[in-house]
């Protein structure tokens, strides 16, 4: 039924006949379809915490993934910044 071919072998669309008819079918041949959307748990909670996919900067994030690679990213500092920053979004009033 699907005449189609795939968009990276394709050079023109597939002509349709006048002539094809399609057969009606019964309510017991229809099958009803739904679209279903998933939302991963990473994007829920950016959402509750009020970031945005946009917001996050490539550049550091690769910059910072090689330094934990090469185990120069750890500090004790780091980690008490981090942890007040953390605590500081948690206690602010949520923006709803």
């Amino acid at each position: 039924m699907n005449n189609i071919p795939p968009i990276n072998n394709a050079t023109h669309a597939p002509s349709v006949s006048a002539t094809q008819e399609s057969k009606p079918t019964s309510a017991a041949d229809r099958t009803t379809l739904t679209d279903r959307v998933e939302i991963s748990e990473l994007a829920q909670t950016m959402n509750k915490l009020g970031l945005d996919i946009n917001d996050i900067r490539v550049d550091k994030v690769s910059a910072i993934r090689e330094a934990i690679t090469n185990d120069t990213y750890v500090t004790e500092d780091k980690i008490e910044i981090t942890v007040n920053r953390i605590l500081e979004v948690l206690k602010a009033p949520s923006q709803a």
